[in-house]
């Protein structure tokens, strides 16, 4: 899965093709995953948001899954991310307690999200190389003036009861010689 919005610039289009792709796997009666994001550089946190939930154990929906927090100018544009089933629409939730990540250190950003955000609801084991870590996200604001300028936020992932911020890089547990 590439969490950018794929062939496509429209993310409902991407979104609406990974919510078909867990129904089908739902189908076929997957019950172990595989995600490679080894060169996966991010994307879509809305993307990585409904993967998260699509993966994760049922009885964690509605849970939160991280904080997306920009600087003090911005507060208004801070979000509570959850495992929201609302987002699952035509797809499936997979319900699986353990999923297996390939990784290199291209792996980043949102692909991050999607490791760190995983971690502390179900088992995430990883396999390759560290990843790169590094800002997760930016947007584009409208100063009073008009100009446009862009900010990066910092998502925070819930781990343990504390929050950890996801610039952070990952050591994988499998290393591939």
């Amino acid at each position: 899965m590439n969490l950018r919005q794929g062939p496509t610039t429209d993310s409902q289009a991407y979104n609406d093709d990974l919510r078909r792709a867990f129904r089908d796997f739902q189908t076929g009666g997957v019950n172990e995953f595989v995600l490679d994001l080894r060169y996966n550089t991010g994307g879509s946190l809305d993307c990585a948001q409904l993967l998260c939930t699509m993966l994760a154990p049922a009885d964690k929906m509605n849970q939160l899954l991280a904080l997306l927090r920009y600087s003090d100018k911005r507060v208004e544009a801070n979000q509570d991310l959850t495992f929201n089933p609302e987002l699952i629409q035509s797809g499936a939730n997979l319900n699986l307690s353990t999923v297996y990540v390939l990784t290199t250190n291209a792996t980043r950003g949102a692909a991050e999200m999607v490791i760190n955000c995983l971690n502390p609801y179900m088992k995430v084991v990883l396999i390759g190389t560290k990843t790169a870590g590094g800002i997760c996200c930016y947007k584009a604001f409208c100063s009073s003036n008009g100009s446009v300028y862009i900010e990066s936020g910092c998502l925070q992932c819930i781990q343990c009861r504390r929050k950890v911020r996801l610039c952070h890089r990952f050591q994988t547990y499998i290393r591939i010689q």
